[in-house]
């Protein structure tokens, strides 16, 4: 890694300049735990964010141009991934509670 470069890079970016830079990176690091929280792999996240399969490392990494459109995507699949866990996660225990009265009952 290159610390020295990093470090004079970063003691050099004005205030606006930093305040992008932490939006860039704040975003790559929003992509990478949807990825992580619901094990995403490259095909499915390029698909659900609308992006081509070779801009996939610079989405990861921060480089890419993020539009409000991305971040919208971005925000949506982890309402629909959320919701869609959630849903599994519910099934699972209605299905247990209801064999459990169904027990219950004989």
């Amino acid at each position: 890694m290159k610390t020295q470069e990093i470090r004079s890079f970063l003691a050099d970016l004005a205030d606006l300049d930093f305040r992008y830079l932490r939006i860039q990176i704040s975003l790559a690091n929003d992509a990478r735990t949807l990825i992580k929280d619901f094990n995403l792999g490259r095909e499915e996240f390029c698909i659900l964010l609308d992006i081509h399969y070779h801009e996939y490392d610079i989405y990861l990494n921060g480089g890419f141009e993020y539009t409000i459109e991305h971040l919208a995507r971005l925000n949506s699949a982890f309402c629909i991934l959320s919701a869609r866990k959630a849903e599994q996660e519910l099934k699972g225990k209605f299905t247990d509670i209801i064999v459990e009265d169904h027990e219950k009952n004989k």
